[in-house]
């Protein structure tokens, strides 16, 4: 029987009024140039998008459970009245599998899910979290490779405080995003933090003891086999040869906050058996059938198209579509608030800025997040010989902050600056 599929992306993979106030309704956003590859291959083996190919968009800093409840519950049984079938298939990127596991395994299930796909999904956590849920150090902003990812993140974070008020104290951030703690090691992982005891030898801290555990993860791994016992086919598709955080060594000395409850890093032990997030061995978690690729953590969405073939039984059909991704080595990110006008002059053409944009191939996409708030990514090259001219809002200061990344450098340049009048920025 062939079921529609029901695409899960992972985190930073929404945007829209439910994440961030004045965004819209929930879609990809900026994280477009991420998951289109997909969508892509998808289309490449016979599906159609919104006939048997759905996207189930959700507010990811959430706990998973909230996002079974809210938004995938109510996407399968759209997607089952429209198609008229009585089950779907779950295709999952990263988070997205453990929000997929949470269903399948959870009191709500209603047996209707006929196959289950990961793309490295961390079903035994990742290290990469204890950075942001015991000391507030932003995830994945220190180990993912993909240029455009990190400038996502951060440019998120970024309108969060600078726009919408957050602050970066270690509570607010857990309060905004619970979710993180839910991609901490489980039990399985086994244990990954080491320190120096008195005689100078670094020993294993044994994960049972630590005083922050990943509950949801520690029980949802208990129930794994059910699974198979509810008649899901599970698959798993897992980046490998990239360099990926496996153990962290930590000074233990007391502090007098809740940073680093457990230990304030000191060094990282790193692994080449991964996808740059998640190490294979966590992906590989739950007893699936697995494929390895030598691919990064979103490398997977673009490159696993010939597996997904082999998983779905579906060959691939003539299908062309022009896409930018991570293909590219440098992109720049601009973020603008307090501002009354946006220009772009190319050569004679002006363009005024007064919505969302994106060009075909994802070369420039912008995202107007409220009235006079901008978020723009764009490749310098498609944009050179051009001038953004910025005109603030008179009664108060714009704010503009570039970011200039490099993946070969691995390397991002910030420059922030306060506008009281027009300020004309000019990409040579």
């Amino acid at each position: 029987m062939d079921y529609p599929i029901v695409f899960i992306p992972g985190i930073l993979s929404s945007m829209g009024n439910e994440i961030i106030p004045g965004t819209g309704n929930l879609g990809f956003g900026l994280a477009e140039p991420v998951y289109r590859p997909m969508l892509d291959n998808l289309k490449s083996l016979g599906y159609k998008l919104d006939e048997d190919l759905y996207v189930c968009f959700y507010d990811w800093k959430k706990e998973n459970q909230y996002s079974v409840q809210q938004y995938l519950i109510p996407m399968i049984e759209k997607v089952k009245k429209q198609t008229k079938k009585k089950k779907v298939n779950l295709l999952c990127h990263s988070m997205g599998g453990l929000m997929a596991r949470a269903y399948i395994q959870g009191n709500s299930y209603k047996y209707d899910v006929d196959k289950l796909i990961m793309l490295g999904t961390p079903n035994h956590g990742s290290v990469s979290s204890y950075f942001f849920w015991e000391g507030g150090q932003l995830p994945y902003e220190r180990v993912n490779k993909n240029i455009f990812f990190r400038l996502l993140w951060e440019g998120f974070v970024w309108i969060l405080k600078n726009i919408k008020g957050m602050k970066s104290d270690l509570i607010t951030l857990r309060e905004m995003f619970p979710s993180i703690k839910q991609l901490m090691p489980s039990y399985e992982y086994g244990n990954y933090l080491y320190s120096k005891d008195e005689d100078g030898v670094n020993r294993f801290i044994p994960i049972n003891r630590m005083k922050v555990q990943n509950d949801f993860l520690n029980n949802l791994n208990k129930s794994s086999s059910l699974i198979h016992m509810r008649g899901v086919n599970a698959y798993s598709i897992i980046g490998e040869g990239n360099k990926t955080e496996m153990y962290i060594g930590v000074d233990r000395k007391k502090t007098d906050s809740m940073l680093w409850e457990d230990g304030i890093p000191k060094y990282v032990s790193n692994t080449y058996k991964g996808d740059g997030t998640v190490t294979t061995k966590s992906c590989a978690g739950v007893f699936e059938r697995n494929y390895y690729i030598n691919e990064s953590h979103t490398g997977i969405l673009e490159n696993s198209k010939e597996v997904l073939g082999k998983i779905l039984n579906r060959e691939v059909v003539q299908y062309r579509d022009i896409r930018y991704m991570e293909e590219n080595k440098n992109l720049n990110m601009i973020l603008v608030k307090g501002i009354a006008e946006l220009y772009i002059h190319k050569g004679r053409k002006r363009l005024k800025v007064n919505g969302d944009i994106r060009t075909y191939d994802d070369r420039l996409i912008i995202k107007k997040i409220d009235e006079n708030s901008y978020w723009m990514v764009y490749d310098p090259e498609y944009l050179a010989r051009t001038i953004i001219r910025i005109i603030p809002l008179s009664e108060t200061k714009g704010k503009l902050i570039i970011l200039r990344g490099n993946e070969d450098s691995n390397h991002e340049e910030k420059t922030e600056i306060e506008i009281e009048e027009t300020y004309i920025l000019s990409i040579r």
